[in-house]
């Protein structure tokens, strides 16, 4: 019943952050670099992390640093059942 009725609702909303974001980074970014705000259609965050990624990296070479790793493995927390 906890897991139902707080834990869940506050996980997905803690990865709904997460997600919106992430395409607010793509967002900006786009800005930056004078390209076309195409608007991501996905919700896969490993998706969309990699393509933020590679936009920062765009944006500055050394923007992430050391803590690209780290970020990369923060986002394996996918439960098994995630269809995303």
């Amino acid at each position: 019943m906890f897991l139902d009725t707080l834990v869940y609702p506050v996980i997905f909303l803690y990865r709904q952050h997460l997600e919106l974001y992430i395409k607010y980074l793509i967002s900006q970014s786009h800005r930056l670099l004078n390209h076309q705000n195409g608007y991501q259609k996905i919700h896969n965050i490993k998706q969309l992390w990699k393509k933020c990624n590679e936009r920062l990296t765009e944006v500055s070479p050394n923007a992430l640093g050391c803590f690209d790793e780290t970020i990369k493995q923060q986002l394996q927390f996918k439960h098994e059942i995630d269809c995303d």
